[in-house]
């Protein structure tokens, strides 16, 4: 079960720091227990339903983002959180599949499945942040929005963002390698000499990054929109039915608002079980019996199944709360269904031709071949004898 740890958690291999225990786990048979077995069960089939709610999901997310017209800069970090949420679903995927075959991937890919796969989260949840940045200048600054909220801009933003993620989890090229565990199966683990680093030091480091900084930024920049948004409507209550008419040009920045509150809500009821359950961990006394280790597995399960689930969602939550976004979402599966149709009728149009031609073509006797229906020549009048 732990080859389904999630990118974010520090220690993810248990089963190498302390070998005596995982062999007092199974002498007490904490598989016995009915927690074990829902927490085996969903290990085993959760990962597949994920992807295959969240792959399909995020393609089209980053299609329909990709295709907004106007293309502004809020359409950019939607087609970005899309291509982070691919990534991390399919890198992580990847890895559980690799590992349960039991196949070896080396030092260096264990480095890099680490180091991709912990930047992909990390660098998703961060481009809500940015996204939530964006949404609260363009609510408390409408009149400098355009000015402020550049694709260019957008686009320093998010390689900015990259880059400093990335070297966060550039420690893992060094730290991490390949070794087999008490059961003889390959896994990735820290190095020795770096166990106590990514126990004591990078733990933190790691929840920070990955959810105790962006669920703050969420929800301080979210509280300010929501009061600011509060507050223009009661205002809009004064206005002249002139100034409201002017006003609703402002519907697609109001619609924007709303799908990013939906998507920051899911971020932070999905994630922070995950932090909260690896700081609770360490004052919970699980290990004391065989049903408090199954009890742990079933936690542990649901907190990655939440935490995975927030890469999945974006989309679904977008077309809910978004109705611009919804309608140019359908205008191009139309788009595709009418093209799709249209190229079958040009093919069958093409096997009539086919077949009329086939029908002036000579039969296997070499003689051409002639209509079924005869016609009878007109019959001659009959002269009578002189």
């Amino acid at each position: 079960m732990e080859t389904t740890e999630n990118w974010n958690n520090s220690d993810a291999n248990i089963t190498n720091e302390n070998a005596s225990e995982y062999i007092y786990y199974y002498s007490n048979r904490h598989s016995d227990y009915v927690e074990y077995d829902i927490a085996a069960a969903i290990n085993r089939y959760y990962l597949y339903v994920i992807c295959g709610i969240g792959i399909p999901g995020n393609v089209a997310c980053f299609v329909t983002s990709s295709n907004m017209k106007p293309f502004r800069s809020s359409d950019l970090y939607m087609a970005a959180l899309a291509v982070a949420d691919l990534t991390s679903l399919l890198i992580k995927f990847s890895y559980v599949r690799i590992t349960a075959t039991n196949s070896r991937l080396g030092d260096v890919g264990c480095q890099w499945f680490y180091a991709l796969g912990s930047t992909s989260v990390m660098y998703a949840n961060w481009i809500v942040v940015a996204l939530t940045l964006e949404r609260f200048i363009a609510v408390t600054l409408p009149l400098k929005v355009k000015q402020l909220c550049q694709k260019r801009s957008s686009i320093c933003v998010l390689a900015v963002l990259f880059i400093v993620v990335f070297l966060a989890n550039i420690q893992f090229l060094f730290t991490f390698e390949e070794m087999s565990d008490v059961f003889l199966t390959w896994t990735c683990a820290s190095k020795q000499d770096f166990r106590t680093f990514h126990t004591f030091t990078w733990y933190w480091i790691d929840g920070a990054l990955y959810a105790f900084l962006p669920t703050l930024f969420i929800l301080v920049f979210n509280g300010l929109i929501i009061f600011k948004i509060r507050k223009s409507t009661l205002e809009k209550r004064h206005l002249s039915a002139e100034q409201r008419h002017s006003t609703e040009t402002s519907n697609y920045q109001r619609q924007i608002t709303v799908m990013l509150l939906s998507v920051s809500v899911a971020f932070v009821v999905l994630t922070l079980p995950n932090c909260t359950f690896f700081i609770v961990k360490a004052y919970w006394s699980w290990m004391e019996s065989a049903h408090g280790v199954a009890k742990y597995y079933l936690v542990m399960q649901i907190v990655f199944v939440l935490s995975d689930l927030s890469h999945a969602l974006n989309f679904y939550l977008y077309c809910i709360s978004g109705r611009k976004f919804r309608q140019k979402f359908l205008k191009l599966v139309q788009k595709c269904f009418h093209r799709n149709r249209t190229s079958n009728r040009i093919s069958f149009k093409r096997d009539v031709s086919k077949i009329r031609d086939i029908s002036g073509l000579n039969d296997v006797t070499g003689r051409t071949r002639t209509s079924s229906v005869q016609v009878s020549p007109e019959s001659t009048p009959v002269k009578g004898r002189l």
